[in-house]
């Protein structure tokens, strides 16, 4: 079985490979002790078991994560996401659903997201590499950025919006954002010096309420990370 400190390895697994993966990841985020970085009280995530997680771009086997030359900040590509809970799939009819996977949060398409349902306070996204990267820099859009194209309806403005969240490092360290207001702009949090990591956890901390009946969902649209590769 792959042995979760050497990257090499990491990086051959196979599908089961990376299930183990996502549990040691969890483990490794939330049980090491916490230092707080910057940012203000939060109540500590507890992980919940959730689905396996999602191979990108080819899956943990495909090689190390994209990036550029060494010593040149980059975006970082995760190889899997993963997460605590996932919302139910929505028919649209005509054999169409619309799905809330941790991976639709890193696809490069802001009308999709990774959703779960009710207020979302402890659940958690995490994004992992194929080896150690040093983030600099994490952007997200904290809502549901999409217009309904049959409807016309603003999901961000209907649903939950995420008001603060805590980036967990798997070195222990954490970093606390708050968004003031929260927009369906992606809003980027510097970390000042470099955190050395292979996996990124999201915890939701707080959201606002839905304003719209049957829209009682937490979602994330796009995470996208910087630092060196």
């Amino acid at each position: 079985m792959s042995d979760f400190r050497d990257p090499m390895a990491i990086a051959a697994m196979t599908a089961a490979g990376a299930v183990l993966l996502a549990g040691l990841v969890f483990g490794a985020v939330f049980d090491a002790p916490v230092t707080r970085v910057t940012g203000g009280p939060g109540p500590a995530a507890t992980p919940v078991p959730g689905p396996s997680p999602t191979p990108l771009g080819g899956g943990p086997s495909a090689g190390p994560s994209p990036a550029g030359p060494p010593g040149v900040e980059t975006t970082l590509v995760p190889s899997f996401a993963d997460a605590s809970g996932v919302a139910p799939p929505v028919d649209r009819g005509g054999g169409v659903q619309d799905t809330y996977a941790a991976a639709n949060a890193v696809d490069a398409d802001d009308a999709t997201a990774w959703c779960v349902e009710g207020d979302g306070v402890g659940q958690f996204l995490v994004l992992g590499f194929t080896g150690t990267v040093e983030v600099t820099q994490v952007a997200l859009i904290p809502g549901y950025d999409k217009i309904d194209p049959a409807t016309g309806e603003d999901r961000f403005a209907e649903n939950r919006k995420i008001e603060s969240v805590r980036f967990h490092f798997d070195d222990g360290s954490t970093v606390d954002r708050t968004f003031d207001p929260p927009t369906p702009d992606l809003a980027p949090t510097e970390l000042g010096e470099p955190i050395p990591t292979r996996a990124i956890a999201i915890e939701v901390v707080r959201t606002s309420a839905p304003s719209a009946p049957n829209r009682d969902f937490t979602c994330i649209s796009t995470v996208m990370v910087r630092g060196f590769g």
